[in-house]
């Protein structure tokens, strides 16, 4: 059996390594485009890589039904098992789980280590173009499968080569796929942050639209030039964009746990204390939504290949021997480990199947 794995990321390389454990017998070749395998994957977490989240799923998916139907039988048992029976032993802090290492670089290193050991193949520097008769075409040669299994991102961090044209190009194929943009990214603000550019900040967050509240999160801000980024802000623009919103403000709190507020230099560097004071309450401060970074700065895309394609093992309905998994399916989750949870579950779920 020959199975041609399309992208050497978080979702294709967990696919690869479980399913040759699986089954021994098989061919696997993972094909990726980037001259180093798992380049987003080894930058995920700033470095440390949050690789899964024990925290409940409700509200942090694009659609949550699909996610509690994977994680129903994709458990964090079995993600903690299938990382420690591949040396890769895990920790948390909180709800976020994490490589005990704290180290991106050596779980993505070990991920494939151990995929050589076990006679996977890797071709790095090969751009997947299409795949007809069963044989994937690229720009450098032919594979041929009896079984592909599409993991490649979106266009988001396209220097970690997040790349979306592989994706796109399945309607040729007869696939429904919404064209993806970028998700979980910074926000460009009507009122101005220059004087604070590269500071942070601990506050409370909240986003409201015509008078709903949409998302209410505490978490730490990075103030730009032009908006605000950081995790939080990241995923205000996931609730933002999910919700199909055209409009938005954000309500910031300073100081939350604080009631009485007085001499603000008690509180914060002079550099934030002086731009607060053009704000009447630092407990309320709004900024209106103008527009987001784009897919250069953002963590993760929405959009990619409708669910109405796939079968709940991931396997198309169009295709009988194509597989859709991770990021080129339309899901997208908040920050904190939620997107690599569905791109390893995936993977373990059609490892399972194939």
């Amino acid at each position: 059996m020959k199975i041609v794995i399309v992208g050497g990321g978080a979702s294709g390389l967990v696919c690869a390594l479980a399913s040759k454990s699986n089954h021994p017998d098989y061919q696997i070749t993972v094909i990726d485009k980037n001259n180093k395998l798992g380049k987003k994957l080894r930058a995920t977490g700033n470095g440390k890589c949050n690789m899964f989240n024990l925290s409940s799923i409700e509200g942090k998916y694009s659609d949550v039904n699909k996610a509690k139907e994977l994680f129903k039988e994709i458990t964090i048992k079995d993600l903690n098992k299938f990382f420690t029976d591949h040396n890769i032993a895990t920790t948390n802090f909180g709800d976020y789980v994490y490589p005990y290492s704290e180290s991106a670089n050596m779980l993505t290193d070990t991920l494939i280590k151990e995929g050589i050991k076990l006679g996977i193949r890797y071709v790095k520097d090969t751009l997947a173009i299409d795949y007809k008769d069963n044989v994937l075409i690229t720009d450098n040669g032919k594979y041929p499968f009896d079984k592909l299994v599409i993991a490649t991102g979106l266009g988001s961090s396209p220097k970690l080569g997040g790349d979306a044209t592989f994706v796109s190009r399945l309607n040729r194929h007869g696939y429904r796929v919404k064209t993806p943009y970028p998700c979980n990214c910074p926000i460009i603000t009507e009122e101005s942050t220059k004087e604070v550019n590269g500071l942070r900040r601990k506050v409370n967050m909240k986003l409201i639209s015509n008078g709903k509240k949409y998302f209410d999160e505490d978490g730490e801000i990075i103030f730009k030039k032009d908006g605000l980024s950081g995790i939080v802000t990241y995923n205000a623009s996931h609730a933002y964009m999910s919700n199909g919103l055209i409009n938005g403000e954000l309500h910031i709190d300073f100081l939350p746990g604080v009631n009485k507020v007085n001499k603000l230099d008690k509180y914060f560097v002079s550099e934030i204390a002086n731009y607060l004071k053009k704000f009447s309450n630092p407990k309320k401060v709004i900024y209106h939504i103008k527009g987001f970074y784009g897919a250069e700065d953002s963590v993760a895309s929405i959009g990619g290949v409708d669910f109405s394609n796939v079968n709940s093992s991931f396997k198309s309905k169009r295709e009988n021997n194509v597989y859709i998994i991770g990021e080129a399916l339309n899901q997208i989750g908040v920050c904190g480990g939620f997107n690599l949870m569905w791109a390893f579950s995936t993977a373990l779920k059609v490892s399972r199947d194939i």
